[in-house]
């Protein structure tokens, strides 16, 4: 029998011998292109910081989707500063431009800004940048996205808050805040809805352990409800 064996393993690379890696689906990469505001810059100290970190919080996304396996991965397609004029509205009335349901020549050049990423960049998704808040009766809303969709609102001001644009971008792959998860420490996974709660880097996933604890349970698993979306968005152009 080892003689049979010996002569078999002659004929299998050293290195498969040596390496048997659980099979793991490729992330799927979405584009996206971000645009933000002279106001939003301003708030920022300039182009080079609030670039940097928006740069940063796409990394931060790209990490909390790949520890939690939630299968999508964000490839920017540009980053760039626009013209529309920020006029007392909200975070959601930001949306609703972005989306084209506006009809008023400032309304329709946002709308017109995102057709060009979609037209020239080719961008799955398009994410505005303005220092608006609030909106849908949520007075300290920092952030609107459709769920799914392509399209997301982000305050300028929280920029430096690591959670917000990895749940804002979230939405867009399915993520919900009713499937967010409480860990027994009293973390909680970013999509809960409370930006002031204490939080780990995990989309909920009962199938991953943060330190040991899981970071969901089989009716809070935000990860699968990605994994369903990220083929949609990543194939849309």
């Amino acid at each position: 029998m080892m003689k049979v064996m010996k002569k078999w393993m002659k004929f299998i690379p050293l290195a498969t011998l040596l390496v048997a890696p659980i099979a793991e689906s490729q992330a799927a990469e979405s584009r996206i292109s971000i645009l933000y505001t002279n106001a939003a810059r301003d708030r920022n100290g300039g182009d080079p910081q609030i670039r940097s970190r928006l740069r940063t919080r796409i990394q931060v996304t790209n990490r909390t989707s790949r520890q939690s396996r939630a299968n999508f991965s964000l490839r920017v397609s540009r980053t760039r500063r626009i013209g529309y004029n920020e006029r007392g509205l909200t975070l959601l009335g930001n949306l609703n431009d972005l989306r084209g349901g506006g009809s008023t020549q400032n309304e329709s050049s946002l709308r017109n800004d995102a057709l060009r990423e979609e037209r020239d960049r080719r961008s799955d998704l398009v994410s505005v940048i303005t220092t608006e808040r609030g909106g849908g009766g949520v007075s300290n809303a920092v952030g609107w996205a459709n769920t799914p969709g392509f399209y997301s609102a982000t305050n300028a001001d929280f920029l430096g808050n690591s959670q917000n644009m990895p749940h804002e971008l979230g939405h867009n792959f399915n993520g919900a805040h009713d499937q967010a998860h409480r860990l027994s420490d009293g973390l909680h996974t970013v999509m809960w809805a409370s930006l002031q709660s204490r939080w780990t880097q995990h989309y909920s996933n009962p199938n991953i352990r943060r330190s040991g604890i899981v970071t969901g349970t089989n009716s809070r698993n935000n990860a699968a409800r990605m994994r369903g979306r990220d083929q949609t968005n990543a194939n849309r152009f």
